[in-house]
């Protein structure tokens, strides 16, 4: 779980900002080591809605501007409830290191 470490420290520095303003602030900047992490992360987060189920302390998983899950089951039946019977729902166990496109 480093990689998440990392990478919340990255995005804490921009605290209350969207991810949409953490996409913007990287525009015009170098590519620095690391740091692609927080735009990839912040990047994902306009493109859907990021639930996160770890051992994390809470306030970290809101730093990183996900909503924390404590049970899988009622956090699906809540998306079922709002999207309809068959919502596209990924679980990814290695999230931190697997890269997703989404086609359109």
């Amino acid at each position: 779980m480093p990689s998440q470490l990392t990478l919340s420290i990255e995005i804490d520095e921009r605290t209350n900002q969207t991810p949409q303003d953490v996409v913007k602030g990287f525009q015009g900047e170098k590519f620095h080591m690391g740091a692609h992490k927080a735009f990839l992360w912040a990047r994902s987060l306009t493109k859907a809605r990021i639930y996160l189920y770890s051992a994390l302390e809470e306030n970290m998983i809101y730093n990183l501007m996900v909503q924390p899950v404590r049970d899988i089951q009622v956090v699906l039946e809540r998306i079922r409830a709002e999207y309809g019977h068959a919502p596209k729902v990924a679980v990814m166990p290695k999230a931190s290191s697997t890269y997703v496109k989404l086609k359109d």
